[in-house]
């Protein structure tokens, strides 16, 4: 007999009340659109219900956030959600982090609301941008 894999946990996402509920019956956690932390909480809400009604602990909470710091990276992030995204770019235009304080901010208040992982996005390309990101993500408390 070959030995046992290792277990591989199951993290669901989706944007919708259905997506929330499968997520609280099935998965070891659960992955949050990047939406403001007010509707990452409320989904969170349906995940935990859903869980305790499957009288199983509720899926780890995780996010994700969009992320270009500085002006001179605006367009590049808005040309690049246009092109992966269409018709959604200008929802997504509208919830990219474009500076530092909002990366601490949004981390600030997703930790607020119980989220255990933040998938910070860039929308721009380049060694710096990733450096930006990183300095700004640090200075928030853990």
């Amino acid at each position: 007999m070959a030995p046992k894999p290792p277990y591989l946990p199951i993290v669901l996402g989706g944007n919708s009340d259905s997506a929330y509920r499968r997520a609280g019956r099935l998965a070891d956690g659960f992955f949050a659109a990047p939406v403001p932390h007010e509707a990452v909480a409320g989904a969170y809400e349906v995940v935990k219900a859903a869980a305790a009604e499957a009288q199983r602990e509720a899926p780890a909470l995780y996010a994700a956030r969009y992320v270009a710091i500085g002006d001179d990276v605006a367009d590049e992030a808005d040309r690049n959600a246009l092109s992966y995204y269409g018709d959604l770019a200008q929802w997504v235009q509208g919830v990219i982090l474009r500076s530092s304080d909002d990366v601490r901010e949004s981390l600030d208040s997703l930790k607020q609301v119980g989220v255990a992982e933040v998938c910070l996005w860039p929308m721009a390309r380049g060694i710096d941008q990733v450096d930006r990101i990183a300095d700004a993500a640090l200075q928030v408390q853990v």
